[in-house]
This record gives C-alpha cells, structure tokens and sequence, in this order.
C-alpha cells in the first residue's frame, strides 16, 4: 500500500480537533467585549466559521459537524473549571445560542454547571435566548425551488427587533444556501433577491403556505454534511443557521402550523410513482420529435429525478436542480450515460413549458452544469 494511502487509513479523521479547539477557546478572550446575546451570537458564529473554514483547506475528514462542536464545549467547560476561564464561559454561551438539535441545549445546562462555581456576577441576558415574535413569511422564486423564510425575532436586552433570513435551496439535495440578520422585512427579502438572481426579480414575500412547510420540513431533515466548497459565510452561518430553522419550526408549531412528516411524528411521504411522469414526457417527447424516447433511458431518467427531489417539487426546475442531475446521471456506467444526459435536456423543457416559465428562465435552467 503506498505510503499515502497507508496514512490516509490509519489516521484518526478526528485528530485535528483537539488543536482545533485549543485555537477557537484562545481566540475567545474578545468575545466578552460584546454587549448583548445578539452581538454574542454574530462573534462567536464567526469564530468558529472561520476555524472550520481554514479547516476546509488542510483537512479531508473529521467534519462531523455536531461532534465537533460537542467536544468543542466539553473542552471549554474543563477550561473554567479548572483554570475559572472566563472567557471559555462566554464560548459556551456562546455555542449555546447558536446550536441546534441538542447542541444549544447541551452547552446551556454545561454552562450553568461550571459557571455554578464562579464568584462573578454575569449579565442578565448570557444564557437567555431569542424568540421568533413577529410576522414569518416566505418570498420565492419564479422557479419555485429556491425560497427565503423571513421571520422577526426579539432578542434579550436588545429594544429592537431582529429580521432573520434563511435562504433555502431545494434545487439539489436541499440546502441552507445563506442566512443573515436584517433591520427588516423589507431589506431581509431585498437581500434575498440580490442573491438569487434573475428568477427572483418580481419576487415578493408571502405568508408561509404548505408547499414553504414542505420546504422547511426537508431541511430539517437533511443531512447536515460539509462539501468542502462552503464560503467563509456559509461556515460563520452554520450551525445557527439551523437553529433558526429550529426555532421557527417551534414558533410555527406554537401557532398551530405543524410541519409535514417531522421526525419525531410521522414518516416521509413514500416515494413517487414514476409512471404518470414517464407517460407525459414520452407523448411529449414523441409529438415534438416524431418518434419514441428510449423507453429504458427515459425511466431511469425519471427515477433518478424523482428520488432526489424535495418531495411536491417533483415538476419543477432550476438551474442548480439541472447541475445536479447532469453530474448524477453522467456518473452513469457507459452504455446510459451519454444518452441519459442528453435526455435530461428535454426533460428539463419539457417540465418548464409544463410550469409555463418563460423561455429566458428555461434557457437560463437548461444552461445548469456548463458554466
């Protein structure tokens, strides 16, 4: 086995992590200079997005997201306990405002263990979190695959409101694309539209409907994983992009609006039959080209769509759903491949002149996976 590869399988993925931390509880001495849990929650997010991001460029395991970040705060509260470092306090609270499915919860009660002992008064508001108490709506684009939740949120000691953007993208394997806090509805929703481009031009924002439950429902269940490409933004964003979604969920479900299939209630909706699809597109196919797909190709052409897909997005198009499928299907074993792909261009036509969008947004969708 070449030297390489023997070290490569031999060494623990996770072995940069003690460092890792070691680095982040350094750095965390400027986070007891901010004044309140909003300013706590934007510091601490970037310190350690940019400890992950500068991980991204050395590293090619070891992001098990949750675990890192787990250990990250067991390794802080050793730190105040045995040295009364405060400034490891503060990085707790910190992680506790901004982590998700159990990670906010598990570093709030660590926190208060180890700060049980300090002598020091801390402010009223370390520990406290935000509340979703305004408006939550959703603005999306003209190809339905990319949309913003956009919801306001009061924040400990803090007089004004938050505006929080999530920007979803189901167009692949579904996504938080980017996230951000805003002064309003208004500039949260322009922001949005700056982002996303052309099909979101007329874009306006919404009350929250099912197809955006649907949405928020998918990415919630998503597996967080790291590609290795994320922008220094999307890892600041991380983990509290997902405890926004988090506390959305619980507001909308406060309000009586449950999300389709959560975890722990019932199950996805069971895999869509490919065959209504697979008709519709062959009599499409056969009155545009005056003869019959390959019956072969078109299923496995409809199959893989349909099993990737966010589900009720079945008959849409974008883009990123386009680049997606142009690599899965390339990846095909030689005698599909080719014809797979080339098929997927019509496929793609032929569901944008089915949802009636202009022929710029079905050019714009089809050129997906050239640029």
């Amino acid at each position: 086995m070449p030297a390489g590869l023997a070290d490569l399988v031999t060494r623990d993925p996770t072995d940069w992590w003690e460092a890792s931390h070691d680095h982040v509880i350094g750095h965390s001495a400027a986070l007891r200079d901010e004044p309140g849990s909003l300013e706590l929650e934007q510091a601490t997010a970037k310190l350690i997005g940019g400890e992950l991001h500068a991980a991204l460029g050395r590293e090619k395991m070891g992001f098990n997201m949750g675990g890192w970040a787990t250990q990250l705060v067991d390794r802080a509260a050793d730190r105040v306990r045995r040295d009364h470092d405060l400034d490891a306090l503060w990085l707790i609270h910190g992680v506790a405002g901004i982590g998700s499915y159990g990670l906010g919860d598990y570093a709030a009660e660590r926190a208060a263990k180890v700060a049980a002992s300090l002598p020091s008064a801390q402010p009223d508001w370390l520990g406290a979190v935000p509340a979703v108490t305004g408006d939550i709506q959703v603005i999306r684009d003209s190809y339905g695959t990319r949309l913003g939740i956009i919801a306001g949120f009061s924040y400990p000691g803090r007089a004004e409101p938050v505006t929080w953007l999530l920007d979803i993208d189901g167009g692949g394997f579904i996504t938080i694309a980017g996230a951000g806090t805003f002064g309003s509805p208004d500039e949260a929703a322009e922001a949005w539209r700056a982002a996303v481009g052309q099909s979101a031009d007329s874009a306006v924002p919404s009350a929250v409907d099912a197809d955006a439950l649907t949405f928020l429902a998918a990415c919630a269940q998503s597996d967080q994983f790291v590609g290795g490409r994320e922008s220094r933004s999307r890892m600041d964003s991380w983990y509290r992009a997902y405890r926004r979604l988090d506390d959305i969920a619980k507001a909308l479900s406060v309000r009586g609006i449950e999300l389709p299939w959560e975890r722990t209630r019932t199950p996805r909706p069971q895999p869509v039959n490919p065959a209504p699809m697979v008709g519709e597109f062959t009599a499409w196919y056969t009155s545009r080209r005056g003869q019959a797909p390959d019956a072969e190709i078109v299923e496995e052409v409809a199959g893989e769509w349909l099993d990737c897909v966010v589900p009720g997005t079945e008959r849409l198009i974008s883009p990123t759903r386009t680049t997606l499928f142009r690599a899965l299907i390339g990846d095909w074993r030689k005698p599909y491949a080719t014809p797979g792909v080339d098929l997927l261009t019509e496929w793609v036509r032929w569901l944008g002149e089915e949802s009636a969008l202009p022929e710029a947004l079905i050019e714009q969708a089809l050129e997906g996976g050239h640029g």
